[in-house]
């Protein structure tokens, strides 16, 4: 979160009651010699006029702070006025930290507990706390309303309006950059256009997970914000909120702050708003309020939450850095805010709403870390209403010649990308500009995916050049499209290899000089010329922080996308010059392009099928190329030195990862005519029927092997393979891989977990199941044939049973026939839980027991 320059706080919106909120200035600005020389003139004329009516203030503030509380305690102060408010004993702690308020709440702890003894030593802390609120409440009002009884305080009070609550004080300061963003910070794509202005409340569904189990009742809202201040009213529950990238979640949770100042100005509690971005957080490996301690200071422990609602919000989980799931600092930090939310809600008179934000894919990869009953929130794509109301107010902020409409968007056939707010966004700006149109029509008729509008975007930021932004700093006209499209990959690269978010423009000088990129224009360059070169690179949407001498992206699917199309770019430029006899000397340097970190399933795959349909033809006629590599690769036979055992396991698992997660992609949109041409056969062959250490269960079993969540081997893709002769399926569980068109012969699935995978199209014929379970996968329009038990093994006991559950599969429009007979009289079971059997044509099922549940979805078969 931006922090701006220490201001006075000017926003009515947060005009709560308190003393301290209505005087707070940011502590930052005062100046205590000034002040006390300001103080020393209120006294003067007449010192003991001035002291007694500030006394009189107090006491009858604070008798009814106790009244209000219901502590029967008499306080009287017998001193010396002057004395009392003499600038020398000043407390800038003003006032219920003043030494006032604390002489006359150590009165009321002692009398108060001398009546209550045990009792009251384990409530004190809290009715300390009540009490010190109730007295800011009624000092406020009395001033406020009795200015003309207590005139000569007047000026004095005055001066101290600038010393009130410290931490109250920055914690209203802290809320107030929330709020000052919200009312004024323009989008990044386009500073005519305000956050607060633009902002349309996203409809969302809601559930509630507990530990146990996941209650999967959704219940859909079609206004996010006014279900959540519901929700933070009435439970303590964290909440996590997701979506997909650019739908909202960091505007939404903004706005959330301003709503909830307004929504809670009348609570029994007051309210305190804490902001945080993840990716400013200091090393989370520390304590957790030593981390959020760092950000903000004010919270030192768990004291500061009591006698208060505490609304945290983390806004950010998967841009802590890149990840493929193996955070396990970040997930034990997440843990631990669901403990100390469970703990400060079991203070009295205390609540604390934690709320984490996150895009949907990386939340579903760590909802283990979620170790308290919690809510769930996923914001939805724009409806149409919804989008007309965005453009509605885009109009009212930006005045354009041709209105944008919902009907012109899908001309340009955008249809498939407004109902992301910040896609919709970018689509409407570049549809009022005529190079942003003349970039959208190129497309012609063909319906535009995120790969290429993100492509479309920074060409027109590089045309543009942004040079209508006063406060940016245009293009060096000398730098091609070309180069400054390789400069960006590079950049977001660097970002991606070292795990973080943002880069030092010193380091990122040195990292550019020596880069696997194609960054030739900068060969000559010193590293001063390079930094500077960087420097210009301020183009509104893609960077922020280069005030502060380092780059950090906006929007991370930008981001995702250059490192994506950045890899596949440097690939095929290395390609082309790789030697298919000497591939060995290319090891160095797809180390350092594809064994630096493992890509992300949930943030980079997809913008790696968009790109890969970009860039096959390319591929194409380097097919032995690549094959030659992958029999490299997929051995782990590269060498190559590392300092550690460890570091080179490491690097190996990354590069045949990612080499298989490009090729397999590449060559799974091969036509039937390329395949007999490529591997002399119907389908893909990457994997070797024959060498043990070139095949499906050697990949799978390395890829296992240090898989962090070990639970599923997942995101895999086989489509369109030929996966043949594995008499020992590896004992991993599979899940969310793409077996598209696969097939599948001679293949013992045993045992076998299969969770969210499609085996759409797939053929498996004279294969044995055995004790297999498969969930929630896709088997539409499979021939699945001459399937038996047989284990070739006649020394398997002949009463063992073997069971088949598929549980909620799809097998509509499938061929399941064949002879299901087993050599030894073995039984087999087959049990179908809500499955949908629409258009199967079952046939020859022998020897076999069928079972279907109750709510047997589709045409239901008679059991043998």
């Amino acid at each position: 979160m931006n922090k701006p320059k220490p201001k006075k706080i000017t926003n009515k919106k947060l005009s709560d009651p308190e003393w301290y909120v209505a005087l707070s200035t940011d502590i930052l600005d005062l100046k205590f010699a000034t002040l006390a020389k300001d103080l020393g003139k209120a006294l003067n004329p007449e010192v003991e006029d001035t002291a007694s009516e500030l006394l009189s203030v107090y006491l009858q503030a604070f008798r009814k702070a106790l009244s209000n509380l219901n502590i029967n305690v008499e306080i009287n102060l017998d001193a010396n006025k002057k004395k009392l408010f003499f600038e020398q004993v000043l407390d800038p702690n003003f006032p219920s930290y003043h030494p006032i308020f604390m002489n006359m709440s150590k009165i009321v702890e002692y009398e108060y507990l001398t009546q209550n003894t045990t009792q009251f030593e384990q409530t004190w802390t809290v009715i300390r706390e009540s009490l010190r609120q109730e007295f800011s409440i009624n000092f406020n009002s009395i001033i406020q309303s009795g200015m003309k009884e207590y005139t000569n305080a007047n000026e004095y009070i005055k001066n101290l309006s600038g010393f009130i609550e410290p931490k109250e004080s920055q914690a209203i300061a802290h809320m107030n950059i929330v709020l000052d963003e919200l009312e004024n910070e323009a989008l990044a794509i386009d500073p005519e256009l305000t956050l607060r202005k633009s902002y349309v409340t996203p409809s969302c569904t809601s559930k509630l997970d507990t530990i146990h189990k996941s209650n999967n009742k959704l219940i859909k809202n079609d206004n996010i914000i006014l279900t959540l201040l519901d929700k933070i009213k009435s439970s303590s529950y964290p909440i996590i909120i997701h979506g997909q990238p650019g739908h909202g979640k960091t505007s939404t949770v903004k706005v959330l702050v301003s709503a909830l100042t307004q929504s809670f100005r009348s609570n029994d509690l007051p309210l305190s708003v804490l902001f945080y971005e993840f990716k400013n957080l200091r090393a989370l490996n520390d304590p957790i309020l030593k981390v959020l301690n760092s950000e903000t200071p004010f919270v030192e422990s768990d004291d500061y939450f009591v006698g208060k609602n505490t609304v945290m919000i983390l806004d950010g989980l998967d841009e802590r850095q890149i990840t493929d799931g193996s955070d396990d600092t970040l997930k034990s930090f997440v843990s631990g805010l669901f403990r100390l939310a469970d703990r400060i809600n079991n203070k009295l008179h205390t609540k604390l709403n934690l709320i984490l934000t996150g895009r949907s894919q990386y939340v579903g990869q760590i909802k283990t870390c979620f170790n308290t009953d919690h809510l769930i929130f996923e914001i939805e794509d724009f409806s149409k209403e919804k989008i007309g109301l965005w453009l509605k107010r885009f109009h009212q902020q930006k005045p354009t010649d041709e209105s944008i409409t919902l009907d012109k968007l899908n001309m340009f056939n955008l249809q498939e990308l407004i109902s992301q707010p910040i896609l919709l966004a970018i689509s409407a700006i570049m549809l009022c500009d005529n190079d942003g149109k003349k970039l959208l029509s190129e497309f012609d008729g063909s319906n535009i995916n995120r790969t290429q509008i993100y492509e479309i975007i920074i060409r027109w930021s590089y045309e543009k050049k942004w040079q209508k932004m006063p406060t940016r700093t245009s293009i060096n006209g000398n730098l091609s499209f070309d180069d400054y499209l390789s400069l960006l990959q590079a950049i977001a690269f660097e970002m991606f290899k070292e795990g973080k978010e943002s880069i030092k423009l010193s380091n990122l000088a040195t990292s550019l000089k020596n880069s696997i990129f194609d960054l030739e224009f900068l060969s000559n360059k010193t590293e001063d010329h390079i930094e500077e070169l960087c420097s210009q690179l301020r183009i509104s949407f893609f960077f922020k922080g280069v005030e502060d001498k380092a780059f950090s992206f906006l929007h991370k699917s930008i981001k995702d996308f250059l490192i994506v199309t950045g890899l596949i770019d440097s690939l095929i430029t290395l390609i082309k010059m790789v030697n298919i006899k000497k591939v060995d000397r290319e090891a160095s340097d797809l180390y350092k392009l594809l064994g630096e970190r493992a890509l992300s399933n949930e943030d980079h795959i997809p913008m790696l099928n968009e790109w890969l349909e970009e860039k096959n033809e390319e591929l194409y006629p380097y097919k032995k190329e690549l094959l030659a590599i992958w029999e490299k690769v997929g051995t782990q036979d590269f060498n190559i030195s590392y300092d550690t055992p460890s570091q080179l396991i490491q690097s190996q698992y990354n590069i045949t990862y990612n080499y298989y997660q490009i090729i397999s992609r590449h060559f799974s949109s091969n036509s039937t005519e390329q395949n007999k041409e490529i591997f002399n056969h119907e389908k893909v062959i990457l994997f070797s029927t024959k060498n043990i250490n070139y095949s499906f269960v050697s990949f799978c079993n390395f890829y296992n092997y240090l898989l962090i969540d070990r639970s599923f081997n997942h995101g895999l893709c086989f489509k369109n393979q030929y996966i043949a002769n594995i008499l020992s399926f590896p004992e991993v569980n599979m899940g969310k891989n793409d077996f598209t068109n696969c097939l599948f012969n001679n293949v013992h699935f045993f045992p076998g977990n299969f969770y969210h995978c499609v085996f759409s199209g797939v053929e498996i014929t004279n294969c044995w199941i055995g004790n297999s379970t498969f969930t929630e996968c896709d088997f539409k329009g499979s021939i699945i044939d001459s399937i038996s038990t047989n284990t070739g093994h006649d020394s398997y006991p002949k009463e063992l049973i073997y069971f088949n559950k598929f549980f909620k599969c799809d097998f509509s429009f499938s061929n399941l026939s064949g002879n299901y007979q087993d050599d030894y009289f073995h039984e087999m079971q087959f049990l179908f839980w809500n499955c949908n059997f629409k258009s199967t044509n079952f046939d020859c099922w022998e020897v076999s027991t069928v079972k279907y549940d109750e709510e047997f979805n589709g045409i239901k078969l008679e059991s043998e």
